[in-house]
């Protein structure tokens, strides 16, 4: 994989502060596996009507060595349109997560430098998983100011841990923008739903009750310092008329609990 190598450099963050992910629209995030390359060709064509791509290394990617470089391809070989591209890594305490950080670094400085010229999509953001305090961005941030690279993160949240220190992580991450000492801006808080109800040893209801407080403080917290809040993806993948019930009444319930935008899968839609 030919990514950009190492060189002298002080990263500038001024890209980070003029561009607003609220200057489009974001309603809806379609996860594609990074070791699938048929899907990523798809998921870049005007087919896929989604606003944003998440190009996936984490639960959705079984091969993280195929993925990384998939990833990297794609980015390069396809044209995304007017959609987003995020790429979400493996989180602390997995085994691949520096060596994803440091990839999904030197894929931004080489993609985004590239779509300057018209010869790339361009990576709009890295998801970093298990989010629950800022120490926990710190290895994608050492990763991008490595590569000469300034991006924004997203912070997928699906811990009790993180969701009780959701409060503190945003304002000492707001506190780290204003003073743009860092690659990186906090831009979204993901909501991690599947993994958190399985921490909180709760069930999977139609409802989403045990659900409503954790979303509540992500949208409470994304409203108060100016973040996207994104809900987690829908579990019921049966083709059926009940399902798709429910799939279209979480959504209005994400956009009655304070407009929150959809993360979906391939078999959702």
């Amino acid at each position: 994989m030919a990514l950009v190598g190492r060189r002298r450099c002080a990263f500038s963050t001024a890209a980070l502060f003029k561009a607003s992910i609220h200057d489009a629209p974001l309603r809806s995030v379609l996860y594609v596996p990074a070791d699938n390359p048929k899907a990523l060709v798809k998921a870049a064509s005007s087919a896929v009507r989604a606003d944003c791509i998440l190009i996936d290394l984490e639960d959705g990617c079984r091969d993280k060595t195929s993925g990384r470089a998939n990833a990297a391809t794609a980015l390069r070989s396809n044209d995304f349109g007017p959609k987003r591209v995020v790429l979400r890594v493996n989180g602390k305490g997995s085994p691949w997560e520096r060596e994803d950080a440091a990839t999904a670094a030197l894929i931004a400085a080489e993609a985004n430098q590239a779509a300057e010229t018209g010869r790339g999509a361009r990576l709009h953001a890295i998801a970093v998983p298990k989010v629950e305090c800022l120490g926990d961005l710190e290895v994608v941030g050492r990763a991008l100011a490595t590569a000469c690279a300034s991006l924004p993160l997203w912070a997928v949240m699906e811990t009790p841990r993180g969701i009780l220190g959701l409060s503190k992580l945003c304002s000492e991450a707001h506190t780290l923008s204003a003073s743009r000492a860092a690659p990186w801006t906090l831009q979204a808080l993901v909501a991690g739903t599947s993994d958190l109800t399985k921490d909180l040893r709760a069930r999977h209801t139609p409802d989403r009750l045990p659900m409503i407080l954790a979303l509540t403080t992500i949208v409470m917290n994304a409203r108060a310092y100016g973040l996207v809040a994104l809900d987690g993806v829908h579990l019921d993948l049966t083709n059926s008329p009940e399902a798709a019930e429910t799939f279209k009444r979480i959504c209005q319930q994400g956009r009655d609990l304070g407009d929150m935008a959809r993360c979906t899968r391939p078999k959702d839609v």
